[in-house]
This record gives structure tokens, sequence and C-alpha cells, in this order.
């Protein structure tokens, strides 16, 4: 099974052995278990992007999400034992929910620009919003996480979506809003672009922030997911450089708090 692949690593970084060893011998194990087209070999590709984004920082717009795919954040292998990881899959209800809605809202962005704005408030609103609303986001994000986290230290991001999208029997409990971070946000906009085959999105993570990027035209826009959801800043500008340096500045705080 997947959980048994991923056991797998777990064993062989406790060894010590290189990332690449690690990340292949798992690959191994799992399209072995189902060779060819199917949920094995999507799994499998989900891993090698994991693999992919915590040595290199980026995944372009050609590298498409896919089930499987685990992020533990800058500095944290996702196959390090105990590793706090926040996995991609269509198995998540809450997810596939969350992209069904999605689907229905952008059937009316008919071009790229609003299609980036409107899949980047939709992101934010599931998210825990902005601003003023977002004010105890880390906190009611660590315990979303907490309440949700599997004994393996697996998150599915459906588990940080706003109740709105949730299972009915979960409805007009407690939990009445999302909260996802910036990293979490990222990753779930590149997840939605790339499943509704909407636009080009590319997750990059430089100075351990992380966010992304969409090619329109002839130019390139980060998203802003988190201070005006839906702003597109034209890549490189002053304006870019700004939302890099206040997503730094907040992970800061996160870190030093």
């Amino acid at each position: 099974s997947v959980d048994q692949a991923i056991h797998a690593c777990i064993v062989l970084t406790q060894l010590n052995l290189p990332l690449p060893s690690l990340a292949n011998r798992l690959l191994q194990t799992e399209n072995m278990r189902s060779p060819g087209v199917g949920t094995g070999s999507a799994h499998a590709a989900g891993l090698r992007l994991s693999q992919l984004l915590f040595e290199h920082g980026r995944l372009d717009h050609a590298q498409r999400m896919e089930d499987g795919f685990r992020d533990a954040g800058p500095d944290v292998n996702p196959f390090m034992a105990g590793a706090d990881c926040f996995v991609v899959d269509r198995q998540d209800q809450a997810l596939v929910r969350f992209m069904d809605r999605c689907r229905k809202k952008l059937r009316k962005a008919k071009d790229e620009v609003a299609q980036a704005t409107v899949l980047a408030l939709l992101v934010s609103d599931a998210c825990g919003r902005s601003g003023t609303h977002a004010m105890d986001l880390s906190r009611r994000h660590a315990q979303l996480a907490s309440e949700h986290r599997r004994s393996t230290g697996e998150v599915m991001f459906g588990d940080l979506l706003a109740d709105s999208v949730a299972s009915p029997e979960r409805r007009g409990k407690a939990a009445a809003t999302g909260a996802a971070l910036a990293p979490q946000r990222a990753v779930l906009f590149k997840t939605l672009a790339d499943w509704l085959g909407l636009l080009g999105s590319t997750l990059q993570r430089q100075q351990s922030v992380t966010f992304n990027t969409v090619q329109i035209g002839q130019n390139l826009y980060i998203v802003d997911l988190l201070f005006d959801p839906g702003a597109l800043y034209e890549d490189p500008s002053p304006k870019a450089q700004e939302y890099r340096r206040l997503l730094q500045a907040v992970d800061g705080a996160l870190v030093g708090g």
C-alpha cells in the first residue's frame, strides 16, 4: 500500500540513506505495487514531485500536481520519520468538493486574468480569508492541523478548508472557517489550476517563502493569496518583490513566535 511505501521510506531515512536513493526506493516500491497507469503510478508521480520541490524549490507549469504529493515545508524532508506533512489526494473528499465548487464559480471567467483572480479569491476564502478576518490565522491553522493529523504525521489538504465545502455532517459546527498558511495556499492553488486545466501555474520556494506565478500572454505574474487575494503582480516588479518580502516577514514572525 501507499502507507507501506511511505513507511519503507521512513525506515530508509532512519538508516541515513541520501534523499535521492531514498526517493528512488520509495518510487520503486510504489511502482511495483501497481505498474503502469493507475493509482500506483499516480502516487509515484506525486512522490517524485515532492522530492523535486524539496530539492529544487520549484515545480513549473509542466509538472502537474499528482496524488501522493506531500510537503513539510522548506527545511523539512517530507520523507523523514515523524515529519508533519500536508498531502494532496483525490481520495480527499473535501478537496474534491472544493474543486467542484471552483469549477462552477470559474465558468464565467473567460480569460486567464479572470481565472487567476477568481481562483485566488476562492482559495483565500476557503483557507481563512485575509486582513482582519485572518488575524488569528496561524493559531486556527495549528489547531485544525492538530485535530486532523494522522499517526503518520499526515494532514489532508481538505482538512484545512472552510466548513462551506466540508461534508454535510460538519456544517454548522464549531470549525466554521478553514485555516491555511501561505505555503498550503500556494500548493492548493497549483493543484486546482492543474486539475481544472485553467492556466499554467508554477510553484516556487525562495528564501523559505512559497508562492505561485502564472504566465499570461508574454508576462509572468505572482498571484497574491494572502494579503490582497486575487491581485496579480508582474514579475519582476517592485510589487512582486514587496509581496515576497511580506511573505518572508510573516514566515519569520511565525518562526519567531
